[in-house]
């Protein structure tokens, strides 16, 4: 890949690198950012705090939970969170915030072993799974 050209497309584009997206994925592919800068969820990476099963990363073999998305423009958009969507955001209260401040008219749905609970089961916390019911 030309260096010099992807960092003329960030420029250019008003996108910045950063941890959770495959910026040089999507510059490959040749995608351009909405008018917010803002890069299509299949670039997003698993440390996401959206990050969903529209996600190239979410293909992976041995991938982590993704969220996923519901709805459309015009009927209204659902995010169905994943265990993986609370730990990137730090627990279910940051994820929480994180949709009041970013994503105003989005419903978030939790796992429903987490629903009620402001932090993340003990066994994730420590890097083991939790099976979802």
């Amino acid at each position: 890949m030309d260096d010099e050209a992807y960092k003329n497309w960030l420029k250019e584009n008003k996108v910045r690198e950063s941890k959770d997206y495959d910026t040089r994925a999507a510059y490959r592919a040749g995608v351009k950012p909405d008018s917010r800068g803002h890069l299509p969820d299949e670039y997003k990476l698993s440390n996401h705090i959206t990050y969903s099963s529209e996600s190239l990363a979410s293909k992976a073999e041995n991938a982590p939970p993704a969220g996923t998305w519901e709805g459309s423009d015009e009927t209204g958009w659902v995010f169905n969170a994943s265990i993986t969507n609370i730990k990137n955001a730090g627990g279910v209260d940051k994820l929480k915030d994180y949709f009041k401040k970013y994503e105003p008219g989005v419903k978030l749905n939790l796992p429903a072993p987490v629903e009620t609970k402001t932090e993340l089961p003990k066994d994730y916390r420590k890097g083991g799974r939790v099976k979802l019911i």
